[in-house]
């Protein structure tokens, strides 16, 4: 028993299936029985599990919310990245408030130092 990869060469998705040797007495051969296991997540490279149905999931099953048809580890790893998605998000804000201000105290430092060149060319002359 072995797993074997294969990816799409069109979607480049990687996907695992279990390869079960057995025995073909007609050819007196072994012949690999592929059982399909899941995709490959491509971040991890670990084996998302599939549903265990056959056929396409409906629009109004799991497709809406991926975190349900996730396991209970995956779940808890998307509401963790969801936080910290939240917690980036305002913190760049914050940044680009930061740099606005920068920016505006930049302007008036340099017509300060206009003014100020002004004048003493002025002084001098």
């Amino acid at each position: 028993m072995s797993i074997i990869y294969k990816e799409n060469p069109h979607t480049h998705v990687k996907y695992a299936y279990e390869s079960i040797p057995r025995y073909d007495p007609v050819s007196k051969q072994a012949r690999p029985i592929k059982r399909y296991l899941g995709r490959v997540d491509p971040v991890t490279r670990e084996v998302i599990p599939s549903s265990g149905r056959r056929g396409r999931i409906k629009e109004s099953e799991d497709r809406i919310n991926p975190p349900e048809m996730l396991s209970r580890d995956y779940r808890e790893r998307y509401e963790k990245a969801m936080e910290n998605n939240a917690i980036l998000t305002e913190k760049l804000a914050a940044s680009e408030q930061t740099v606005r201000k920068l920016e505006d105290t930049l302007k008036k430092v340099s017509e300060l130092a206009l003014r100020y060149n002004d004048n003493l060319v002025k002084l001098l002359s």
